[in-house]
């Protein structure tokens, strides 16, 4: 007797459109990482026409915990959060490859050379008032050498220089 190959139910396999509805990304994101996933399985739906491609759910778990599962969930969410991952607004393909949503967030440098990232919208009295006093000289300090770099470009943009080479204001 031969054996048959396995056959897989629709309830063991996710197609590629949950699969983007899940992760909250266009199928088309999908498509421009193929290479990436497991191999689909065919799905007979009893349609017309060639079968629907689906994903085994065994083979994505196993390829998130290979990629993800040394990360505590913490980790996970933020790079989730940073990454720039928000539910599709478009179908448009560049509007998938290009992030949205990163200028609510911004990494602070200290002096000491240590980094704190924050949501835009953080109020500096809800954190500690030692990291509190840090952000806001890093911040005080960033202005200062913004407002400089502005100043000395506004100074060049008004520099002219004649045919015979001499600078005039």
């Amino acid at each position: 007797m031969s054996k048959q190959p396995q056959r897989h139910s629709q309830t063991a396999a996710i197609t590629l459109a949950q699969l983007a509805a899940l992760a909250g990304r266009d199928p088309s994101y999908f498509s421009l990482h193929r290479n990436e996933l497991p191999d689909p399985v065919p799905i007979h739906t009893g349609a017309e026409g060639r079968p629907q491609l689906a994903y085994s759910l065994e083979q994505i778990a196993a390829l998130i915990v290979e990629r993800v599962g040394h990360l505590d969930e913490s980790i996970v969410r933020l790079r989730l959060a940073l990454s720039g991952h928000r539910p599709p607004i478009e179908k448009d393909r560049a509007a998938m490859l290009s992030p949205k949503n990163l200028h609510k967030y911004s990494m602070v440098t200290f002096e000491d050379g240590g980094h704190i990232v924050l949501h835009d919208d953080q109020i500096l009295s809800e954190l500690p008032s030692d990291i509190a006093t840090k952000v806001r000289s890093a911040i005080t300090s960033k202005h200062a050498q913004v407002s400089a770099s502005r100043c000395a470009r506004r100074t060049r943009s008004n520099t002219v220089t004649t045919p015979s080479g001499d600078e005039s204001q």
